[in-house]
């Protein structure tokens, strides 16, 4: 038995918020799982090893919710509660700034085989941008017709 969430997570993903937000991911290889959590009153991601019985504290990840990993799993993807999608090198490191417009309510971010992460940006739209960082461009939705 393992129990990850030691701590509320008070008012930022309270029930009943207009927020929607995941809390935790796998490795790619199942070797850990990353989650936010919310001690010392801030918001942090845990990594907790599958061979260890305590989760450590990722270092340099405050305001952290939605984990993500890269495909290779070498860094851990999060949006911010400020706003801002950062990345974490899974060995440690400090945490770099990828984009600044991440929305505040669908908070959600996959990173793509080509490198890519695509997340949801300020208003409700799709945007990509580079697992290196640049700027970011909008997805533009397809359109898709059926015949009867």
């Amino acid at each position: 038995r393992v129990v990850l969430w030691q701590h509320t997570f008070g008012s930022v993903l309270a029930p009943g918020l207009e927020r929607i937000a995941s809390q935790a991911a796998i490795a790619p290889d199942g070797s850990s799982i990353v989650y936010s959590d919310s001690a010392g009153g801030a918001y942090h991601l845990m990594r907790k090893l599958r061979a260890e019985h305590e989760p450590v504290p990722l270092a340099g990840t405050d305001g952290a919710v939605s984990p993500f990993f890269s495909p290779d799993g070498a860094w851990i993807g999060y949006v911010t509660t400020d706003g801002k999608l950062r990345k974490v090198p899974v060995a440690g490191g400090g945490s770099i700034t990828l984009a600044e417009d991440p929305a505040s309510i669908m908070i959600s971010a996959a990173w793509l085989d080509d490198g890519t992460i695509v997340y949801t940006g300020e208003g409700g739209g799709l945007r990509r941008v580079s697992g290196n960082g640049g700027p970011s461009t909008a997805i533009q939705p397809i359109a898709v017709s059926v015949r009867a």
